[in-house]
């Protein structure tokens, strides 16, 4: 795994997988503290070795 990155609640915003009311509910029930890493997304690198 090449790096670990927190998710935060604003990043969904930028995605249009979620209904503007979707995204209030979560502002609303996470709390403020936690909004800025609600996932965290993995960074994975792999390199394919020439092999069939």
């Amino acid at each position: 795994m090449a790096g670990r990155k927190p998710f935060g609640l604003g990043d969904l915003t930028r995605y249009p997988l979620f209904t503007p009311e979707f995204l209030a509910w979560l502002k609303q029930s996470i709390p403020p503290a936690q909004q800025d890493r609600i996932i965290y997304t993995a960074h994975i690198r792999g390199k394919k070795d020439g092999r069939a």
